[in-house]
């Protein structure tokens, strides 16, 4: 009942919930509605479980401050902000790993921290005199690896950098 005298922490549960829902990101080969079960019960189990890890987490620190004393109420409070950003950086880990595995979801999320050397892209702004913004993104299949030190002990490639660049997609956004 004290969680419904306390509006601005149960409009924040919701709102972590429902961003965790929003966040889920279906395999688009399944049927609508087979995509939103999905969202609502993998999504909203992922925000329950960061939503339960933090009252875990405060009750295992916080009995051990045994005096009101403000210097040990920061240090708990530093300890458990970086135990907090371990677990939750963790959960969210294993969540992408799980959904991508089991679910096919976040496949650009899941596989983007891997060290693949090859299709790397950036992003090239380009501001126009009238205010107007061009971005392109620009990616390469293939990066350049034989890379050889010239006369003055810079790097130099037998290959040109254009050859292997091209426009993924760009846009304007009028100014």
């Amino acid at each position: 009942m004290d969680l419904l005298q306390n509006m601005p922490a149960l409009l924040l549960m919701v709102l972590m919930i429902a961003g965790m829902i929003a966040f889920y990101d279906p395999f688009p080969s399944r049927t609508v509605s087979m995509q939103l079960l999905q969202r609502w019960l993998i999504g909203g189990a992922h925000g329950f479980l960061h939503l339960m890890l933090a009252p875990l987490l405060a009750g295992f620190l916080f009995p051990y401050v045994y005096e009101p004393h403000y210097i040990a109420v920061f240090f708990t409070l530093g300890v458990y902000s970086l135990l907090a950003a371990l677990v939750a950086g963790t959960v969210f880990g294993l969540y992408l790993l799980l959904s991508n595995l089991l679910c096919k979801a976040h496949a650009d999320a899941a596989l983007s921290s891997n060290r693949i050397a090859d299709y790397k892209s950036f992003l090239r702004f380009h501001l126009h005199t009238n205010g107007d913004l061009t971005i392109y993104a620009i990616g390469f299949k293939q990066i350049i690896s034989d890379w050889l030190l010239d006369k003055n002990d810079r790097y130099c490639s037998t290959q040109s950098i254009t050859d292997k660049a091209h426009i993924i997609e760009s846009f304007t956004i009028k100014g």
